[in-house]
């Protein structure tokens, strides 16, 4: 019997006739030899059911266990939001309250009105500079328990898509202490605890339910993301949840790569890590005299607690996020996000000596260019305040006003960037003053603003009553 999903998949293709799901049998013939179609197979008694698993995948999920740590671990294929609906909606019973921090993933939102929950937001610290959210303050968490202590979890999002890490242990301390669940969206931190210089991971910390993506960080297809549960009380209600919002139809080769990934990092783990954390050493080496160009450092983020060094941050005097961001791609670097005022470069394991170096050389070369010499503006980031329940809000009667007139109205849609997926207002807010420069301020540094419900052309959708 093979050990390795991959090598399963393999053996398989070679010794049996498929007379089965799905539609291109594993067929070797233009695309699907390119896509690697010969691995796609479906649920058979040898190929094992994710989600009742008894064989193949039960022993790979048990081996990616030891390797990632906590007492139960599960494959998911639908990436981590599939995990966040599952967790959220597993551990909060319908209506009641729970405690979220305001910059988690519209995932998160989601699930808030879906199980017409009552969320009591938690604002993360701001660094208001570069324009995005720091850590989560403990101070502030104890505080909203004590003004709610029959939250049933605390909601939060740990690394956040910039690499800012909160103090996992204290919140954690903190939910227990009220008996509520802590429930960590680490999708951007499957790495974290494989290497020293890196953050912990958050099931090494006191999470009750983590949920990862293997494929932002580590070495895995996309769609390919895991759930920790550390507490045997939502096993069930978990496994319950994931019938509900996971296909039942998960991809083999998704969850092939992921059980290679985790036989990858067992094996040669403790290498590949030591050699990526050499190569962002050097990295920061040979651009440490630029003149107009950095990467940011934890104590350059307002009251950032932890950081993930993967997350290359790069801000310029000289260029807005978006000009810098284009600026690089001419030279030959992709990167993932252009911000207000940064550009956000993700690092992995597999990242090269060579790619470094090239990233190294074109930030050398942006950094002799005469640039505008730009200040950098604060940008406006209002907090909303909640009137009534996302369900309520979106269930209603709405319509459709200008947003140059929205301004004391009650949201009625989702208003979000993407990246990173983080509303800036949700149904049931009240729409702050300041949201409309910040909508032009958006447009100006050509990030553009998704409404779920109108699509923008400078309207938003806002409740009648």
């Amino acid at each position: 019997m093979a050990d390795r999903l991959i090598d399963f998949l393999g053996e398989y293709r070679d010794r049996m006739i498929p007379f089965h799901m799905p539609g291109h049998k594993r067929k070797q013939n233009d695309y699907l030899s390119v896509l690697g179609g010969a691995y796609d197979i479906t649920e058979l008694p040898d190929s094992d059911d994710l989600h009742a698993p008894e064989g193949i995948l039960l022993r790979s999920m048990e081996y990616a266990q030891n390797v990632f740590g906590g007492k139960e671990f599960l494959w998911m294929t639908d990436g981590s939001t599939c995990g966040i609906l599952a967790a959220v909606y597993a551990v909060c019973p319908r209506g009641s309250t729970v405690i979220v921090a305001r910059n988690c993933h519209l995932s998160v939102y989601n699930a808030l009105e879906l199980c017409d929950l009552k969320p009591v937001f938690v604002q993360p610290a701001a660094d208001e500079i570069h324009g995005f959210c720091s850590s989560v303050p403990p101070e502030e968490a104890e505080q909203a328990f004590a003004r709610h202590p029959d939250a049933c979890a605390l909601i939060l999002t740990s690394p956040t898509y910039e690499g800012v890490v909160s103090d996992l242990r204290s919140l954690g301390e903190i939910s227990r202490r009220y008996g509520a669940a802590m429930v960590v969206d680490a999708a951007h931190g499957a790495h974290f605890g494989f290497h020293r210089a890196f953050p912990d991971s958050a099931a090494a910390l006191g999470a009750d339910i983590v949920i990862m993506s293997l494929h932002k960080t580590l070495p895995a297809l996309t769609g390919g993301a895991a759930a920790i549960i550390n507490n045997d009380q939502f096993s069930k209600p978990f496994h319950r949840a994931l019938d509900i919002f996971e296909t039942s139809s998960p991809s083999y080769p998704v969850m092939a790569s992921c059980d290679a990934c985790a036989h990858l990092l067992h094996d040669r783990g403790e290498a590949l890590f030591e050699a990526y954390w050499n190569n962002l050493t050097q990295l920061r080496h040979d651009v440490r005299d630029l003149k107009t160009i950095r990467l940011l450092r934890q104590e350059d983020i307002a009251d950032a607690f932890d950081f993930d060094p993967g997350k290359l941050l790069i801000q310029s005097d000289s260029f807005t996020g978006r000009e810098l961001y284009e600026k690089l791609r001419s030279r030959g670097i992709e990167p993932e996000m252009a911000g207000f005022h940064h550009v956000l470069a993700m690092t992995s394991v597999l990242d090269e000596a060579k790619d470094f170096r090239a990233l190294a050389g074109a930030l050398r070369e942006l950094d002799s260019l005469e640039g505008p010499q730009r200040q950098t503006p604060r940008i406006p980031m209002p907090l909303p305040k909640v009137v009534c329940s996302a369900y309520t809000a979106s269930h209603g009667a709405r319509r459709a006003i200008p947003i140059a007139e929205a301004e004391g109205a009650v949201c009625g849609e989702y208003v979000y960037a993407y990246p990173p997926g983080v509303p800036a207002l949700i149904p049931g807010e009240r729409i702050p003053a300041g949201f409309c420069d910040y909508y032009h301020a958006s447009g100006n540094a050509q990030i553009r603003l998704r409404f779920s419900e109108t699509g923008d052309n400078n309207r938003i959708s806002v409740c009648e009553a």
